[in-house]
């Protein structure tokens, strides 16, 4: 609880710091996207554009998350307390987090524009090398694993579900920021003193696969086309059967294939998303090789990057998916254990077939079979207002508990046991002592004349006959 002289303190699992987050994530999502692309394939972000003013935007709401931070509370480590305190909130965030927040924060491409704008730095190598300033604002991207662990403790999250998509969002990112970064290695290079890069090579392989034709015309008006591979040792026997009177003319028709520099900046990017995810995965068709050093390292960092990534994610993600399902997989092993007991015990078949009906059904009635674990982590009073709120429909429709008195209802509550009966199974037989009371909660019960039969034919009907405190008792 908040005090009154610390009203303005944040809780940190408030409504207000989780929308918050919410509108957070969306603006690091603009940052980890935008930001290497327009500086990988020179978007330009001068004062007047879009992106300019919505650079600005941001900027203004990553400065003020920090003034927020010096007044929202955190989670002791030590024992999950949540600290108020403000002193104590304002120490923590600046021996944690406030520099590298304050660093991101601050607007290097600002003063980049406006020393490149300056007389004695003119040169364009010097001003795209100012524009990798804007990579600081990267580091805005840290502060997501603090807001997921805020937002975790709000929201329903299947953790198996959750770090498959963290893991795809981070295959993702990384071809994202290869690709940007490998054209912006063509665009950093003095191709005078490099020689050709990967861009003219890549033009160069592009012009071999197409096929290139030669035509000749002679006197008498006759066109042949020929292909250039096939054609030459006959062109020059033709050109020395001549008598002087026929004259030979060679035209080549090539296509040239336009640079990749050259062509739109989704085909750029595309192609260098291309790159970076046959890099990644180690395939490598060989089309887009590099060509200098600056290339090849940057190569050997991509697969490197891939290389653990993938390997770290794949061990993870075959793990979690196992334990996705992790009903199904216990109920399989129950089934396997059922089977060798019915081996080894040598059931008969009859038996055999009616204890497997029974599991299946017990199954379809999709009861959470973790409840009582789950409640036993639980504290008294948070054990009982779950279990409470679960059987509500029981203690709502059944007079015995709704006309009863409250304590008394919180006291029996902790006592009452689910079972699952299945169709044409005998409850209790005539003659038995009965030291259990039965509420029938879903389907029907039967009174024989010698026996107490449920009788609920539906496969996917539920029955759930809760037990109560003994009679004895």
């Amino acid at each position: 609880m908040l005090s009154r002289t610390h009203w303005w303190i944040i809780h940190p699992f408030s409504a207000f710091r989780r929308y918050w987050d919410l509108y957070l994530v969306s603006l690091l999502v603009y940052i980890a996207l935008l930001v290497p692309f327009v500086i990988g394939f020179e978007v330009a972000s001068h004062s007047g554009t879009w992106i300019y003013g919505v650079d600005r935007f941001v900027d203004v709401f990553f400065v003020f998350d920090i003034v927020l931070n010096f007044v929202t509370g955190y989670a002791h480590k030590g024992n999950s307390k949540v600290v108020l305190d403000p002193k104590k909130i304002a120490r923590q965030y600046a021996r944690s987090w406030f520099v590298p927040d304050l660093i991101a924060s601050f607007p290097f491409d600002i003063i980049a524009a406006g020393t490149s704008n300056s007389e004695a730095y003119r040169s364009t190598k010097f001003v795209r090398i100012l524009k990798l300033l804007r990579l600081v604002k990267l580091f805005r991207i840290m502060r997501l694993n603090r807001i997921l662990h805020r937002l975790e403790r709000k929201m329903s999250i299947k953790y198996g579900i959750w770090q498959v998509m963290k893991f795809a969002v981070v295959v993702m990112c990384l071809a994202h920021w290869l690709a940007c970064a490998w054209y912006l290695s063509f665009v950093l290079q003095d191709h005078g003193a490099h020689g050709v890069t990967w861009v003219e090579l890549l033009a160069q392989s592009q012009a071999r696969a197409r096929p290139r034709r030669l035509s000749f015309q002679t006197s008498l008006s006759f066109l042949f086309t020929l292909h250039l591979a096939e054609g030459a040792s006959l062109l020059r026997r033709f050109a020395r059967s001549t008598d002087g009177r026929s004259f030979v003319s060679i035209r080549k028709i090539t296509q040239d294939s336009e640079r990749l520099d050259e062509q739109g900046r989704s085909t750029r990017y595309a192609t260098c998303v291309y790159w970076a995810i046959t890099t990644m995965t180690t395939i490598g068709y060989g089309d887009i090789v590099p060509s200098n050093r600056d290339e090849r390292m940057m190569t050997i960092f991509a697969q490197l990057a891939g290389s653990c990534v993938f390997l770290y994610g794949l061990t993870q993600v075959t793990s979690l998916i196992a334990n996705i399902n992790g009903a199904d997989v216990e109920f399989q092993k129950l089934m396997d254990q059922a089977n060798e007991y019915f081996e080894f015990r040598n059931i008969p078949n009859p038996l055999r077939a009616k204890v497997r009906e029974f599991f299946h059904y017990k199954r379809a009635t999709s009861l959470f079979h973790a409840e009582d674990k789950l409640l036993g982590h639980l504290s008294d009073s948070m054990r009982m207002e779950v279990q409470l709120w679960s059987m509500r429909n029981v203690l709502n429709t059944i007079d015995f508990f709704r006309d009863a008195d409250e304590q008394f209802v919180k006291c029996i509550i902790g006592k009452l046991i689910r079972r699952v009966y299945s169709p044409r199974e005998t409850v209790m037989k005539q003659g038995e002592i009965g030291d259990e009371m039965f509420f029938i909660v879903h389907g029907e019960v039967e009174g024989a004349a010698s026996a107490l039969l449920y009788t609920d034919w539906f496969p996917y009907d539920r029955v759930r006959v809760v037990n109560a405190i003994p009679l004895a008792s």
